[in-house]
């Protein structure tokens, strides 16, 4: 099973550019969601951020964004 479809191996399907790039697109967009409520408890100067402040969600959608593009990159990588 060291060949996968059409005799690519494993090793040169990671190293591709659009597949780094995907998956670094995924992890920041990732990160950028999870702390989505930090940066806004740090660009607002409060301890409490309510869920529909504008700039939380600002924050969590362009996160989501970058999470999409990574898989719009990851799909045409592989056609």
């Amino acid at each position: 099973m060291e060949q996968l479809i059409c005799g690519v191996t494993l090793l040169e399907t990671i190293l591709k550019t659009e597949f780094l790039t995907s998956i670094l697109l995924g992890a920041v967009g990732f990160a950028i969601i999870c702390l989505a409520k930090r940066i806004t408890k740090t660009i607002r100067k409060t301890n409490f951020v309510a869920n529909d402040d504008k700039a939380y969600i600002v924050i969590t959608l362009i996160g989501l964004l970058l999470v999409l593009i990574a898989f719009v990159v990851l799909l045409f990588a592989s056609l």
